[in-house]
């Protein structure tokens, strides 16, 4: 078991019950005149090989099955939903080393060494870090998440329907002739009618 602070950079639902996020430290007090992005940028490199530390080393959360037997589906899946990019967190897990290009369990193939630490306890400690810039461009976006807020009617007022055009921008259209021989046959039926009424008369 190891124990961790780290900074949430990106996460991805895989599904309801898994969830995979990636974790770099948490920025240099130091560095704070350096820009977000190049704080992010070392971020990323800080971690190093346990094995051999001159490499590199990717860490990756995987909060899934461990978690739900220990807290329960219901707090375990509201955790995975509360967590977000740019959070401070308190991780307790179980660490599983990759070497570079090895798969595990149908995680893809790491260019570097990686750390996976199946999540036993997560405690969020700030919920996003200011001077940190991280996004969540792999967090599946649902149409839910693009669709604009609704607001409701005030009491009293008519919901309104779709937007109306303006009359001046609508295009007039003619009415379209239909052309084959069904179409002819009922014209031709239509004009012998017409004029069969117009000779009773």
């Amino acid at each position: 078991t190891i124990h961790l602070v780290a900074v949430v950079a990106s996460k991805r639902m895989m599904s309801k019950r898994l969830v995979f996020a990636e974790l770099v430290p948490p920025p240099d007090p130091y560095e704070d005149d350096a820009p977000a992005s190049e704080q992010l940028c070392h971020s990323r490199k800080a971690w190093r090989s346990v094995r051999d530390p001159s490499q590199c080393m990717e860490v990756q959360l995987i909060v899934g099955h461990t978690l739900i037997r220990r807290l329960g589906e219901d707090r375990a899946t509201q955790l995975m939903r509360s967590l977000r990019p740019g959070q401070r967190v308190y991780i307790t897990g179980i660490p599983r080393y990759r070497d570079r290009g090895q798969q595990q369990d149908g995680l893809p193939a790491s260019s570097s060494p990686a750390l996976d630490v199946i999540c036993v306890s997560c405690e969020i400690l700030k919920d996003v870090e200011a001077d940190l810039s991280v996004t969540d461009e792999d967090e599946p976006v649902t149409p839910a998440d693009e669709a604009p807020p609704v607001s409701s009617p005030a009491p009293g007022s008519i919901p309104r329907g779709p937007p109306v055009v303006p009359a001046a921008r609508r295009q007039q259209r003619a009415p379209q002739q239909e052309w084959g021989p069904a179409a002819a046959a009922a014209r031709a039926a239509a004009a012998a009618r017409a004029e069969r009424q117009v000779k009773s008369e």
